[in-house]
């Protein structure tokens, strides 16, 4: 396993309540999230307005 302890200090963290939004849909990237504890859902809609899953990730707290 990779020790990435030290990468890891030079990252901002926060915590989020659930169900907080991160970004929109079409939204530019203007940061990338690294999922320390729980788990993030991605949503898309579509044209007709219907909303998919897109996925899923989860920490597993392995570093």
């Amino acid at each position: 396993m990779i020790d990435i302890t030290e990468e890891l200090a030079a990252f901002e963290c926060i915590e989020l309540p659930a169900n907080t939004s991160v970004f929109q849909q079409g939204q530019a990237c203007e940061n990338y999230i690294l999922v320390m504890e729980g788990c993030v859902k991605v949503f898309s809609r579509t044209a007709t307005g219907r909303v998919n899953c897109a996925g899923q990730a989860y920490s597993d707290r392995q570093f």
